[in-house]
């Protein structure tokens, strides 16, 4: 479905990369070293408490695991995505019988920090 709905934006593909890129990791060790360092970094990180804690105690183990994780400066290239215009389909064929398997999606407009959208229904 990412294939069919998308033709530049990352969502493309899934956070492992194409089929072929996890096929290719063997060879991509020093790539790997590289997208370590560019995406796991505390700007890309949420740190979530639940249940009965104290707030200092919670605050005493956040600053001695990341007080000293240092952000990070890559900012990555994430191309737009034209606006689609008509409907698109797409079919997998499978080598043995099985049931169909229907998917629907539709495409909304990309969050953003800056602009709320209110989407309507009509």
């Amino acid at each position: 479905m990412r294939d069919t709905a998308y033709d530049t934006h990352t969502y493309k593909h899934t956070t492992m990369g194409f089929l072929r890129d996890v096929e290719n990791m063997p060879n991509m060790y020093e790539y790997s070293l590289d997208f370590f360092k560019r995406y796991y970094r505390p700007e890309y990180t949420t740190i979530i408490v639940s249940g009965d804690v104290k707030h200092e105690n919670v605050s005493q183990l956040v600053n001695k695991y990341w007080a000293s994780w240092q952000k990070g400066n890559y900012t990555p290239d994430i191309p737009t995505e034209s606006e689609q215009t008509e409907a698109r389909t797409g079919t997998v064929d499978w080598p043995t019988p099985t049931l169909p398997w229907v998917m629907v999606s539709f495409k909304c407009p990309p969050y953003s920090d800056e602009q709320r959208i209110m989407l309507r229904s009509t």
